[in-house]
């Protein structure tokens, strides 16, 4: 392929006198002639970037420090179009790059991708004949990788369909396809193959004049050469226009049919894939009623964003916000209609009697996508990013329109596939079941599955707590009483001033009877005897870390990156007069406020970053004082992610499983901790039986129990094979044994959910992933003198989540436990995105069965969609009673307080987002 042109483009700018308030630039010579005198060169290159060295050599030297002032707002408004400009082919580009690494990576079967995944300037034809080899820049991350294929497999689906049962099998007519801003989608290269029967399909790609001028000079001769390969004969034509003028886009498809390419009468496939979303949301609708009336045998396939009010949503529409390219369906205007679930997309959908199918891509993913085929993603890349694959799937929907006349072959097979919400009935939110228990008791607590009704329900109250920001998620926690609580490993670093996106190890320590202000402590780790010495170090890392070994060098190239924008705002200041920055000195850096300003959410693309968003180096808007840069800890046996972490005794904790990149567990599994004023001792605990060597797990659940000397149960989780397991192990600590439970009936299979012990004799799971990858909503009593689990209830005690918190009080009168389910992430999001929120549930021992059943259920909705507070991503955190209320047994009182700290995670390619500290407040 030939190199891609990166030619500069010279630009002047305008005296002083000339600007009158408004930006003005005209083109300069030609390279090798020389720029008028009175006017300095700006060298502005055609992908958007500048040469900053050369711009501040132009600019000193022709007008000194003063001109550099005056001017710095129209160089920067310079820079700014010359972006905005490429806006829409980057945007192309990149996509076209997730694609090409989704395909790369096995997920989609899309020979023809690497030749529109060029540079952001070259044309597509000046792409290689043959595949290129995969560089690092167009690797991306596993969630998106998912994402994508559920996106593509979604489509496909929606056309193979349109094309089985649009028209009669004897009806020899073309049918034609409209893809409204195709961009560089190769679907008519593929949609030949889409059909066992042999057609004529007509594509036409709709997307901006340059766009699809350049993409029809490859696919014409693509075509041709691989025309003998597809089942149907495919014609291909594009439209160049700009879909928000309407009347001129009809204009043009008007033309094509004039000259015989389209046609009226032919059945019409309208595909808009992430296209329309950026128009304003009265645009796009009024595009599709035109286009509805030229076609009348017409069908709408549209995917585009959901939920743009809930804190996944913000933090969506920040993201393109930030690109320059909002979203339409967000409501732009006060009063403007917002698309927040699939009912708002079918309202706008549903004029003149038009029909309507819609459903998210959760839906697809769980209830169409087979089986086999989310077992051969599983088996391509190690994966555990579950939360926010939940997350974008339920903020991505498929609609299907269509004028065709009632019924008709189409519509009725396509009802018959997608799985549609049953209206179901509102829940009970405050119940009380019979002293009888069994059925009746079931019957009184039964969960409605529709969760659309839960929107409905009280809200729970949240602020800003005064503490710090804990900058870390996936780590493992617990509460020692009320003094205090310990925090080991995740992903995330010590404090909100040095923040990164890496593993991290070591302890840190909230202390609860301290002022609000008091930020997590650091704790040295001091290790025993067994593993104080660098051999056994390094034996417990024998295995590869790749996750840690590729952010050490994204770190690398972004520290040089840094320091030399450093050293260029150093000169630029020194300039100007308002100040200088000293050169980045190796082993420190500085870093400007505003990181965890906004929430958590990036703010200043300077800091550490990994491929898929950024995480901050600032709090609370404060500057951050020189610190030096995160390295990644390779030999810190406790910076594991997903390990689980119990509280044995005041201050001492047992931490278990974990892992280190994805597929590699952590070493050793099993930890004793002890906390002290100034430091964490730490001990391995080796000594295992010999037939079983505990659980090798991570995403598990662990809890502890005041019997037979104190011990530590451990359920669920996944393995060192990638499956989830129904183990249940109990760890003597008298002993320092481990051995595995048979129990008769136990949970089924489950990964990322809560266990507590409520007192007496029973240890309550709830929630979690099944292995089929749905969230779970049932609970379950593991009876400690018997060892047998039994499942309270027969129906889903609450909405179904995972990566959650579970919480528990004793202190209740009487022989009543309570148990508190804060938080998590859903995947039943069939009409739209769904916050788990909070659930109260009380049980108690039933009179006549003598088992654990139900009294009391009551959920609460998160309030996450007020805009006087940063998002909220309420799992893979710390969630605590608040201590005045828990400090008091017995307390009455209708209100319980929470405390949240850290949690969030890497939301897909919009960045990733730490949770400030929280205050949640609930009124009974």
């Amino acid at each position: 392929m030939a190199a891609a042109k990166n030619v500069a483009t010279n630009f002047t700018l305008p005296s002083s006198s000339s600007l009158d308030g408004r930006v003005a630039w005209s083109a300069a010579p030609a390279v090798g002639t020389t720029a008028p005198p009175s006017l300095p060169t700006l060298p502005l290159l055609t992908d958007g970037s500048v040469k900053f060295s050369g711009l501040l050599w132009n600019l000193v030297e022709f007008g000194g420090p003063m001109f550099v002032e005056f001017h710095l707002k129209a160089v920067v408004t310079l820079i700014l179009f010359a972006l905005r400009r490429r806006r829409k082919a980057c945007s192309n580009d990149a996509c076209a790059m997730s694609k090409l690494s989704t395909a790369h990576r096995g997920y989609t079967d899309d020979p023809y991708i690497h030749r529109f995944v060029v540079s952001p300037f070259s044309t597509p034809a000046e792409a290689e004949p043959t595949p290129r080899r995969r560089s690092s820049s167009h690797r991306r991350c596993p969630l998106i990788h998912q994402a994508y294929a559920t996106r593509m497999a979604a489509v496909e689906w929606g056309i193979k369909l349109w094309l089985k049962h649009v028209q009669d099998p004897s009806a020899d007519r073309p049918m034609q396809v409209l893809s409204l801003g195709a961009g560089s989608d190769t679907l008519p290269l593929r949609i030949g193959n889409m059909t066992s029967k042999a057609h004529t399909i007509r594509v036409i790609d709709v997307d901006f004049p340059d766009i699809v001028k350049a993409k029809k000079e490859v696919m014409e001769g693509l075509l041709r050469e691989h025309s003998s390969e597809s089942m149907s004969e495919v014609a291909y034509s594009t439209v160049g226009c700009d879909m928000r003028e309407t009347e001129d886009f009809i204009k043009k498809l008007q033309g094509e049919i004039e000259r015989g390419f389209l046609s009226p009468e032919l059945p019409t496939l309208l595909l808009a894939e992430c296209s329309t979303t950026y128009l304003p949301l009265k645009s796009s609708t009024r595009l599709f009623d035109s286009l509805f009336g030229v076609f009348p045998h017409c069908v709408l396939i549209l995917y585009e964003q959901l939920g743009f009010t809930d804190s996944f949503g913000r933090i969506m529409v920040r993201h393109f916000d930030s690109l320059g390219a909002p979203l339409g369906g967000k409501g732009r205007a006060p009063g403007e209609d917002t698309i927040h679930t699939l009912s708002d997309q079918e309202k706008r959908l549903q004029k003149t009697g038009r029909a309507v199918l819609s459903m998210t891509m959760s839906s697809f993913y769980h209830r169409i996508l087979p089986r086999d085929e989310k077992l051969r993603w599983a088996f391509l890349e190690p994966f555990d990013e579950f939360e926010e694959l939940a997350l974008v799937n339920s903020h991505y929907g498929i609609s299907f329109c269509s004028n065709l006349p009632q019924p008709n072959p189409f519509w009725s097979a396509l009802s018959a596939a997608m799985p549609i919400p049953s209206p179901g009935t509102p829940p009970s939110l405050d119940v009380d079941a019979p002293e009888g228990g069994g059925e009746a008791a079931a019957a009184a607590v039964q969960s409605d599955k529709d969760e659309s009704s839960l929107f409905v329900l009280p809200a729970a109250s949240v602020s800003l707590s005064g503490r710090p920001c804990l900058p870390r998620y996936k780590f493992a926690w617990a509460q020692s009483e009320t003094s205090g609580v310990l925090v080991i490993g995740g992903v995330g670093s010590d404090t909100a001033m040095a923040s990164s996106s890496a593993r991290t190890g070591g302890a840190l320590w909230i202390d609860l009877t301290n002022p609000e202000s008091s930020a997590p402590k650091v704790m040295p780790v001091l290790w025993d005897e067994e593993i104080a010495s660098e051999e056994a170090n390094d034996a417990l890392f024998d295995g590869d870390d790749y996750l840690s070994d590729v952010l050490g060098k994204l770190t690398g190239d972004l520290r040089s990156i840094e320091a030399d924008w450093e050293r260029l705002k150093g000169d630029l200041l020194s300039c100007i007069g308002a100040g200088s920055s000293q050169p980045s000195v190796s082993g420190e850096r500085e870093t400007g406020a505003g990181g965890l300003s906004n929430g958590g959410f990036p703010t200043d693309a300077s800091h550490s970053s990994t491929a898929n968003g950024v995480v901050n180096g600032t709090a609370n808007g404060r500057a951050s004082p020189p610190v030096s840069p995160p390295i990644p800890v390779k030999k810190d046996p406790l910076a594991r992610v997903n390990g689980s972490l119990c509280c044995v005794a005041p201050n001492t904790f047992v931490l278990t499983g974990g892992r280190l990149s994805p597929g590699t567990l952590a070493i050793p599994a099993t930890v004793h901790l002890s906390v002290t004023s100034q430091a964490v001792i730490a001990k391995c605990i080796m000594d295992h039986d010999e037939d079983d060597d505990g659980p090798r797990v991570y995403r598990h659940s662990s809890c502890y129990v005041d019997k037979d000397g104190g011990q530590i149960i451990v359920f669920g989780g996944i393995d060192d094979n990638g499956q989830s397991n129904f183990s249940t192990w109990v760890f003597s600590l008298a002993t320092h044994k481990w051995r595995r439970l048979h129990c008769a009936s136990p949970p089924p299979a489950r990964h990322s959910h809560s266990m507590t012990y409520v007192g007496g004799s029973c240890v309550v799971c709830a929630g979690g992933v099944a292995a089929d990858g749905r969230a779970l909503g049932d609970v379950w009593c593991l009876d400690i003198n018997t060892w047998q689990w039994s499942e309270l209830g027969r129906s889903l005690l609450v909405p179904p989540r995972f990566s959650h918190s579970a919480l528990s009080r004793q202190d209740l009168p009487g022989d009543v436990r309570e148990i508190w389910i804060v938080g998590g992430v859903s995947t039943l999001a069939t009409v739209g995105p769904l916050t788990p929120g909070i659930t109260q549930l009380k049980i108690r021992i039933g009179k006549e069965s003598g088992k654990w059943r139900c009294v009391r259920r009551k959920t609460w909705r998160l309030e996450d969609t007020s805009q006087d507070i940063p998002p909220i991503l309420l799992y893979n955190n710390a969630c605590v009673f608040c201590p005045s209320m828990t400090n008091e047994p017995g307390d009455a009182s209708t209100t319980v307080q929470f405390k949240s700290f850290g949690g969030g995670g890497n939301c897909f390619s919009f960045g990733t987002h730490i949770n400030q500290s929280l205050n949640i407040t609930l009124n009974d």
